[in-house]
């Protein structure tokens, strides 16, 4: 089973013919960062990321490759089953859009905490620059503050989420 799922009315791109092919490198890009597939230009299936790609996490600080990718590991490693459904795709000139739902089971810490157990809901939305298939520019949003109140890493958590 893919780590990304669509709902119905979200399945296909906006953009007919190039928008295609943009919005499909966005959703695989998405499912490498999920399922810890090859992300860099240096991974042996040649990966989606381009060599000095400008990557950006919830601010305007550029991460490197390397950055990026603990990143994600880190965030694999507090919610091995983490999956996204994708909620809204927009794919226009060189620009991929995603607006989405992510799902999983708090099984390792991620800020410090004891893992709960629990099922979190996180959402988020990522745009790719893109190139010949990879990305060069990515700016990534993730609705923080709410994973910590699900996970109990920061006061008002809500329960049952």
């Amino acid at each position: 089973m893919s780590a990304i799922s669509r709902r119905d009315w979200a399945a296909q791109p906006t953009t007919p013919g190039r928008g295609a092919s943009l919005a499909g490198a966005g959703r695989r890009c998405l499912e490498a960062l999920v399922t810890n597939g090859p992300i860099a230009t240096d991974d042996p299936s040649g990966g989606l990321v381009a060599a000095g790609a400008d990557l950006h996490h919830n601010n305007a600080d550029s991460l490197t490759l390397a950055q990026f990718k603990r990143g994600a590991a880190w965030f694999r490693a507090g919610m091995p089953d983490f999956h996204i459904t994708i909620d809204d795709m927009v794919a226009e000139a060189d620009r991929v859009a995603v607006r989405f739902t992510g799902r999983g089971t708090h099984l390792g810490s991620l800020f410090g905490e004891d893992p709960t157990s629990k099922s979190i809901t996180v959402y988020g939305s990522v745009i790719y620059r893109l190139r010949d298939g990879r990305v060069v520019k990515d700016w990534e949003t993730l609705d923080e503050h709410h994973l910590r109140q699900q996970v109990g890493a920061v006061a008002g958590g809500r329960q049952g989420l």
